[in-house]
């Protein structure tokens, strides 16, 4: 999350207006999403289903699925489908975080709504808000668990625990002029998140360490394998498909596999599946917006 923070903070700053970069994100998610969604109703579930093909498309359930392309009214089961596996029911539990997503987006938004002075005053705004939201996951996670932000219906805590690395990364952007990424602070920071997990602050170095620590390792060129460099990015399409897929395995072969045989299959089995989201509904995608191939 943080990562992603990050680039989406610097593509939101690089925009020349809001709509711009409201279709950047949306060229960027919103076409692979639907398409796994189609996916899942047309061929996973057709394919799986225990009901008759006639039984499938008439219930309510199916179509109430397709519901999930409004984002925010995910559904994660279908009729008859996966009811056997070791994790029920479900097609795609990954898809739970997107909605989250997509509204933690709204925050860079609102840095490029501002101007001048504003824009300079709202990195202390956020700073607060961060700090502030560190303070009530320690002082009142079990009211966070227990309610939901309204209209969108989200999990005040899991909000709260994904924006804090949101905004960890935005924060990380928008002070690079002051806070460098470099080899001592990482290495600093590592000491300190490992020392954590023998103390009662590992929560809070969490936040304040692992965002620093995950952006240099994926920044530094002390980490970088060239021959990783050119493979296409097909992270959004492991993450679209991977549930799916795993469902699927597990239905084909069910107790059969080992959990490392599993592991594998399911890695080799879902990396076709991105390749192909991002070579012929991403990319595309975002080529046709003459977007940053990535972000």
């Amino acid at each position: 999350m943080s990562i992603k923070s990050y680039l989406v903070t610097a593509s939101a700053l690089r925009s020349t207006s809001l709509w711009q970069y409201i279709q950047k994100r949306m060229f960027r998610i919103v076409p692979a999403f639907f398409v796994v969604i189609l996916f899942a109703v047309g061929i996973i579930g057709s394919l799986f289903t225990t009901v008759s093909f006639l039984e499938y498309v008439k219930d309510p359930i199916t179509w109430n699925y397709l519901k999930g392309l409004a984002f925010f009214r995910l559904q994660y089961n279908l009729p008859g489908v996966f009811l056997s596996n070791p994790y029920p029911g479900a097609i795609n539990g990954s898809l739970w975080t997107i909605p989250y997503e997509i509204a933690l987006y709204s925050i860079p938004a609102f840095v490029l709504m501002l101007r001048g002075t504003w824009r300079r005053v709202i990195r202390y705004v956020f700073f607060m808000l961060w700090a502030f939201g560190i303070f009530s996951v320690l002082k009142w996670p079990t009211f966070l668990w227990g309610h939901t932000i309204p209209v969108l219906q989200l999990n005040m805590y899991h909000a709260v625990n994904f924006g804090l690395f949101f905004l960890a990364g935005s924060l990380l952007y928008v002070y690079k002029d002051v806070i460098s990424l470099k080899s001592v602070p990482f290495l600093l920071c590592l000491i300190v998140w490992i020392v954590s997990f023998f103390t009662p602050y590992r929560v809070i170095a969490n936040y304040i360490v692992v965002p620093y620590i995950i952006l240099f390792v994926a920044t530094s060129q002390l980490f970088v394998f060239k021959p990783i460099q050119r493979i296409p990015d097909i992270s959004y399409g492991l993450y679209l498909y991977a549930f799916p897929v795993q469902q699927s395995l597990a239905a084909l072969y069910g107790a059969r596999l080992s959990v490392s045989g599993f592991a594998l299959l399911s890695l080799c089995a879902t990396i076709p599946f991105a390749w192909l989201s991002w070579k012929y509904i991403e990319e595309p995608s975002l080529r046709r917006r003459n977007i940053h191939k990535k972000y």
